[in-house]
Protein backbone atom coordinates (compact mmCIF):
# COMPACT_ATOMS: atom_id res chain seq x y z
CA UNK A 1 0.00 0.00 0.00
CA UNK A 2 1.48 3.73 -0.60
CA UNK A 3 0.05 6.79 0.74
CA UNK A 4 0.34 9.81 -0.20
CA UNK A 5 -0.36 13.17 1.54
CA UNK A 6 -1.55 16.40 0.33
CA UNK A 7 1.76 17.43 -0.69
CA UNK A 8 2.61 14.97 -2.62
CA UNK A 9 -0.41 14.69 -4.63
CA UNK A 10 -0.10 18.08 -5.30
CA UNK A 11 3.51 18.13 -6.59
CA UNK A 12 2.36 14.56 -9.04
CA UNK A 13 -0.41 17.01 -10.19
CA UNK A 14 1.95 20.24 -11.27
CA UNK A 15 4.64 17.43 -12.30
CA UNK A 16 2.12 15.93 -15.23
CA UNK A 17 0.86 19.37 -15.96
CA UNK A 18 4.22 20.19 -16.53
CA UNK A 19 5.08 16.53 -18.78
CA UNK A 20 2.15 17.39 -20.91
CA UNK A 21 3.18 20.88 -21.90
CA UNK A 22 6.23 19.46 -22.73
CA UNK A 23 4.30 16.69 -24.81
CA UNK A 24 2.49 19.10 -26.32
CA UNK A 25 5.96 21.27 -27.71
CA UNK A 26 7.59 17.61 -27.87
CA UNK A 27 10.54 18.95 -26.34
CA UNK A 28 11.43 16.50 -23.58
CA UNK A 29 14.52 15.94 -21.20
CA UNK A 30 16.93 13.43 -22.30
CA UNK A 31 19.05 10.99 -20.67
CA UNK A 32 19.32 9.38 -17.64
CA UNK A 33 19.17 12.14 -15.33
CA UNK A 34 15.95 13.19 -16.96
CA UNK A 35 14.44 10.54 -14.41
CA UNK A 36 13.59 13.41 -11.33
CA UNK A 37 13.25 16.48 -13.89
CA UNK A 38 9.77 17.16 -12.77
CA UNK A 39 10.17 16.94 -8.94
CA UNK A 40 10.18 14.28 -6.13
CA UNK A 41 8.45 13.84 -3.17
CA UNK A 42 8.26 11.02 0.20
CA UNK A 43 5.72 8.55 0.64
CA UNK A 44 4.39 5.95 2.93
CA UNK A 45 4.38 2.41 2.45
CA UNK A 46 3.48 -0.66 3.79
CA UNK A 47 4.03 -3.92 2.23
CA UNK A 48 4.60 -7.81 3.51
CA UNK A 49 6.55 -10.65 2.51
CA UNK A 50 6.24 -14.28 2.92
CA UNK A 51 9.27 -15.01 4.69
CA UNK A 52 8.59 -13.29 7.50
CA UNK A 53 5.45 -12.27 9.62
CA UNK A 54 4.52 -8.27 9.76
CA UNK A 55 3.60 -5.73 8.18
CA UNK A 56 6.58 -3.34 7.22
CA UNK A 57 6.61 0.19 6.75
CA UNK A 58 8.87 2.82 5.29
CA UNK A 59 9.37 6.22 3.71
CA UNK A 60 10.99 6.42 0.28
CA UNK A 61 11.46 9.11 -1.95
CA UNK A 62 9.52 9.20 -5.07
CA UNK A 63 10.93 11.13 -8.44
CA UNK A 64 9.35 11.96 -11.07
CA UNK A 65 10.06 12.42 -14.86
CA UNK A 66 10.01 10.78 -18.55
CA UNK A 67 11.60 7.89 -20.04
CA UNK A 68 11.69 6.74 -23.39
CA UNK A 69 10.60 3.44 -25.14
CA UNK A 70 12.44 2.68 -28.43
CA UNK A 71 13.60 5.96 -28.34
CA UNK A 72 10.73 7.52 -29.40
CA UNK A 73 7.94 6.58 -27.00
CA UNK A 74 7.75 8.91 -23.70
CA UNK A 75 6.26 7.78 -20.93
CA UNK A 76 5.77 9.86 -17.67
CA UNK A 77 7.38 7.72 -14.48
CA UNK A 78 7.79 7.70 -11.03
CA UNK A 79 10.63 5.94 -9.56
CA UNK A 80 10.45 4.90 -5.79
CA UNK A 81 13.21 4.25 -4.49
CA UNK A 82 14.24 1.94 -2.32
CA UNK A 83 14.29 2.79 1.77
CA UNK A 84 14.79 1.08 4.89
CA UNK A 85 11.63 -0.24 7.01
CA UNK A 86 10.77 1.63 10.06
CA UNK A 87 8.95 -0.93 12.26
CA UNK A 88 11.27 -3.66 12.93
CA UNK A 89 14.56 -1.43 13.46
CA UNK A 90 16.15 -4.97 14.05
CA UNK A 91 15.94 -6.32 10.79
CA UNK A 92 17.97 -5.41 8.12
CA UNK A 93 14.79 -4.88 5.38
CA UNK A 94 14.42 -2.89 3.01
CA UNK A 95 11.39 -1.83 0.57
CA UNK A 96 11.69 -2.51 -2.77
CA UNK A 97 12.83 -0.01 -5.68
CA UNK A 98 9.98 0.40 -8.06
CA UNK A 99 9.20 2.17 -11.25
CA UNK A 100 5.65 3.53 -12.43
CA UNK A 101 5.17 4.60 -16.16
CA UNK A 102 2.28 6.12 -17.68
CA UNK A 103 0.86 7.11 -20.65
CA UNK A 104 0.02 11.03 -20.85
CA UNK A 105 -3.59 9.75 -20.96
CA UNK A 106 -3.56 7.48 -17.97
CA UNK A 107 -1.19 10.48 -15.86
CA UNK A 108 -3.56 12.80 -16.78
CA UNK A 109 -6.43 10.68 -15.83
CA UNK A 110 -4.83 10.39 -12.19
CA UNK A 111 -3.81 13.88 -11.85
CA UNK A 112 -7.68 14.63 -12.61
CA UNK A 113 -8.72 12.06 -9.66
CA UNK A 114 -6.26 13.64 -7.00
CA UNK A 115 -6.98 17.24 -8.10
CA UNK A 116 -10.50 16.55 -6.88
CA UNK A 117 -9.73 15.86 -2.95
CA UNK A 118 -6.78 18.38 -3.13
CA UNK A 119 -9.38 21.33 -2.20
Amino acid sequence: MQYWDREARIAFVNAVNSYAGDYGQKRFPVGLGASGVYGSFRSFIQWQTFSRAGIYEAYPGITMGCRFINERDPYFTLTQFSEREVTHRNWNIESPQISFWFTLSQARALSNIFNKYIE
